[in-house]
């Protein structure tokens, strides 16, 4: 349930939802030196937890589905639209 994902403050979550959404390449700082730099699909599935930042919405609906059976190639991922494509892709290609 995405609302049982506890979140730190609402303005965290709602900048990276933008940042995932909408940004091509990401960097993040920690006391003024760079400790990540790569694109947001990279950063919020793999390292969101070691520099304390919020993990996107998208993201954790991903997570939710991928436990479901879903596959997602998550550089093709940047909507909702995108997951419920795929999705219906997959469906369709069980038959």
């Amino acid at each position: 349930d995405l609302h049982s994902f506890p979140t730190r403050r609402s303005s965290d979550l709602r900048f990276m939802n933008l940042v995932y959404g909408y940004a091509t390449d990401v960097i993040v700082m920690d006391h003024g030196k760079i400790v990540f730099e790569g694109q947001p699909n990279e950063l919020f599935n793999k390292s969101v937890d070691q520099y304390s930042l919020e993990t996107p919405l998208m993201t954790k609906l991903i997570q939710l589905l991928e436990k479901k059976r879903y596959q997602f190639n998550l550089d093709k991922i940047s909507a909702l639209d995108d997951v419920v494509e795929e999705i219906a892709r997959q469906r369709r290609s069980s038959k």
